[in-house]
């Protein structure tokens, strides 16, 4: 089961415009692979076999190689936008929830070290 921790929501909140160009690139022909972490072992990603947007979990193989597990959701381009759509709402209606910060660290020894940031160290 996935839960948005606060700075999952504010990073995955972040990455909308630009999930919504990939998605856009896709319909015109001009699909690419697109993967960014919202944070611990979770992973927005576009496939430019497949029109959906992936909210997945990832781990890492012997070989340190990401991959996705079956833990996640698969979302079709209009329920993607359904999604999104909800999102705005949701950030709109409940203003404490754009005084959510993303994960910061004041060095990159700290955010190596950060389970949220850097879940495969």
């Amino acid at each position: 089961m996935f839960f948005f921790t606060p700075r999952r929501w504010k990073c995955f909140v972040g990455l909308i415009d630009d999930i919504a160009k990939q998605i856009q690139l896709s319909l015109v022909g001009k699909p690419k692979n697109y993967t960014m972490h919202i944070g611990g072992t979770w992973y927005v990603s576009l496939d430019s076999k497949f029109p959906t947007v992936d909210i997945r979990r990832w781990y890492k193989d012997s070989s340190t190689k990401m991959k996705p597990t079956r833990v996640g959701i698969a979302l079709t381009y209009p329920n993607w936008d359904k999604l999104k759509w909800a999102v705005i709402n949701v950030e709109n209606k409940i203003p404490a929830m754009r005084a959510i910060s993303p994960c910061w660290h004041d060095s990159q020894v700290d955010q190596m070290f950060c389970d949220e940031c850097s879940p495969f160290h």
